[in-house]
């Protein structure tokens, strides 16, 4: 008899493309004492059943201190299984947004050590988290 996996909630994951008005990203690095030290990043995170603009608007927001305004909606479909941590085994789905900030200046919180705005050349030049990459090959044409 065939032992059955229990099935666990996929979470999603958001990633937001902040552009200016003078066409640059927003990049953020993840805080030293965070999974992956040192890698950059598109702000974001995991919204587990909220509605999706309101909840990643709040998490761009409580990252950044910046509002932004939504621009392009993407998802991802390879979907991809987490190897290790609390949340072992469970999917993450990716949802990736390309926003416009709409005003202020970027204010960190405690989850990155620092930030930069790039042009999309030098964005792959950064060491960047393997979703965030992705993303941005995927999303080339639009950036």
């Amino acid at each position: 008899m065939q032992r059955r996996e229990k099935q666990q909630p996929t979470i999603t994951v958001a990633r937001c493309f902040l552009l200016r008005d003078d066409g640059l990203i927003l990049l953020v690095q993840r805080s030293k004492t965070d999974s992956l030290p040192g890698m950059w990043e598109c702000p974001g995170g995991t919204l587990d059943g909220q509605n999706f603009i309101t909840a990643l608007k709040r998490e761009i927001r409580e990252e950044t201190g910046l509002r932004i305004g939504i621009v392009l909606e993407k998802t991802f479909r390879n979907v991809t299984k987490i190897r290790s941590g609390r949340r072992r085994g469970q999917k993450r789905h990716v949802r990736i947004v390309v926003a416009r900030a709409k005003r202020g200046r970027v204010r960190r919180s405690e989850d990155h050590d620092s930030h930069a705005w790039v042009t999309y050349d030098q964005l792959l030049t950064y060491d960047l988290t393997t979703e965030t990459r992705k993303a941005a090959i995927a999303l080339k044409p639009l950036l």
